[in-house]
């Protein structure tokens, strides 16, 4: 792991704008790391047959996948609907 981990206790104070950023990096890394799976994976079954056990590894870095891109465009809306939020509030003060 490159980064220090730090628990979710740490965060339980932040602003919904501050965590959006890092649940999207988080989302962004799982997305990438089925990724990488599902090439590995598609490189074995070159060599020879996925056992069982391999093609539920394989169907489930593919779900992933699409999940991760959906959750990523939805923390996307809501950056962009606080971000928005923020500039009617300070429209509305002016």
């Amino acid at each position: 792991m490159s980064e220090e981990y730090k628990p979710y206790e740490c965060y339980l104070d932040a602003e919904p704008k501050e965590l959006l950023p890092l649940v999207e990096e988080q989302l962004v890394k799982s997305k990438d790391f089925a990724k990488e799976i599902r090439r590995y994976l598609f490189e074995i079954e070159k060599t020879r047959p996925l056992t069982d056990e391999e093609k539920a590894f394989y169907e489930q870095t593919i779900e992933i996948h699409h999940k991760g891109v959906d959750a990523g465009l939805m923390v996307q809306a809501m950056i962009e609907r606080t971000n928005h939020a923020e500039q009617r509030s300070k429209e509305s003060k002016n």
